[in-house]
């Protein structure tokens, strides 16, 4: 629930949805191998969902609109822990996989 507190944060600014969707396509070149590609587009499906909630259920999220804000202000931070988690999780996955195909290998 947190996240998607995050996520909804983050796209309620134009900047913050901006930065996401750069670094969800950095990451999606980069980093994700192709059977990942379906975390992509499950991405764009809570986006679209968190737009339609937006747009029919605003009275509702004026309501919540302080909550949201107060997750909008350390979001940031929570983002940056974000990348940097993943880019480990990448470096270490990668490295224990390449260790197995060469003890494949012998």
């Amino acid at each position: 629930l947190h996240f998607f507190f995050l996520v909804y944060a983050l796209l309620k600014s134009n900047i913050g949805s901006l930065i996401l969707s750069l670094y969800v396509s950095v990451f999606i070149v980069f980093f994700l191998p192709l059977q990942y590609l379906q975390i992509y587009f499950i991405f764009h499906i809570i986006q679209f969902i968190f737009y339609l909630y937006e747009k029919f259920v605003g009275f509702f999220l004026h309501l919540c609109y302080y909550t949201v804000d107060f997750y909008s202000v350390y979001s940031s931070f929570f983002f940056f822990l974000h990348i940097s988690s993943r880019l480990y999780h990448q470096i270490v996955f990668y490295t224990l996989r390449g260790g197995g195909q060469n003890r494949r290998k012998r």
